[in-house]
C-alpha cells in the first residue's frame, strides 16, 4: 500500500531535471505565518522565471521596439546573474522529480520518515534565486551503494502559489515532450 501511495504521490504531470537542490531538516514543520510569507516570496520567484522564459520575435524593425528592450534587458540580467553565481556557492546538483503535490530525489541521506523539512530549488541559473518548499518525508528507499530515493511531500501553498508552481512545471513538462516530437521528426 505505501508503494502505491508514494508512487501517487508523484504522478501526473512532472517537471525532472538535474538542478541545486538543497534539504534543511526542521525540529518541527514551518508554522502558518512562514509558510504564507514562504509562499508569497514563491509567487514572486515562478512569476520572474515565467516572464524571462517568454520567448521574444525574432525580427527587430523598430529600435523602441519592446521586444527588442526585452531582449537587451534578458541579456544584461542573464551576465549580472553569471556574476553573481561566480560568488556563490549552490547546493549540490541532484537529479529530482517535482509535482504539485510532491517532490522526489536522490540523495546520500537517510531522512527519517515523518521528518519536516525545508527544501531549496534553484530553477534557473538566469535569476538564482530560490524556490524555498516545506514539506514531510514521505518514503524513503533504499538504493544501491547507500543511496536514498526521499519522496517529501509539499506543505500546502498558498492559492497563488500552487497555480504559479501548477503552471511552471506543466510548461517545463511541455517543453520536454514538444523537444521530443521534434527529435523524433528530424
Amino acid at each position: 500500500m505505501e508503494h502505491y501511495l508514494t508512487d501517487n504521490l508523484i504522478s501526473g504531470v512532472i517537471y525532472a531535471d538535474c538542478l541545486p537542490l538543497s534539504c534543511q531538516q526542521l525540529a518541527a514543520p514551518l508554522p502558518e505565518a512562514a509558510l504564507v510569507r514562504l509562499g508569497q516570496e514563491n509567487d514572486e520567484i515562478l512569476r520572474a522565471l515565467f516572464v524571462l522564459s517568454e520567448t521574444p520575435r525574432e525580427s527587430f524593425n523598430d529600435a523602441a521596439d519592446p521586444q527588442q528592450l526585452h531582449f537587451k534587458l534578458n541579456l544584461i540580467l542573464d551576465l549580472v546573474s553569471r556574476l553573481y553565481l561566480q560568488s556563490v556557492i549552490l547546493p549540490e546538483v541532484v537529479s529530482f522529480r517535482l509535482t504539485g503535490r510532491a517532490i522526489e530525489w536522490r540523495t546520500a541521506e537517510a531522512l527519517p520518515v515523518g521528518q519536516a523539512v525545508q527544501l531549496t530549488l534553484y530553477l534557473s541559473d538566469k535569476y538564482p534565486r530560490p524556490l524555498v518548499l516545506a514539506g514531510v518525508v514521505a518514503a524513503v528507499t533504499p538504493l544501491e551503494e547507500s543511496h536514498f530515493t526521499v519522496i517529501v511531500t509539499l506543505a500546502p501553498l498558498t492559492e497563488s502559489s500552487q497555480d504559479q508552481l501548477d503552471k511552471f512545471i506543466f510548461r517545463q513538462h511541455r517543453r520536454v515532450v514538444a523537444y521530443r516530437k521534434q527529435v523524433e521528426n528530424s
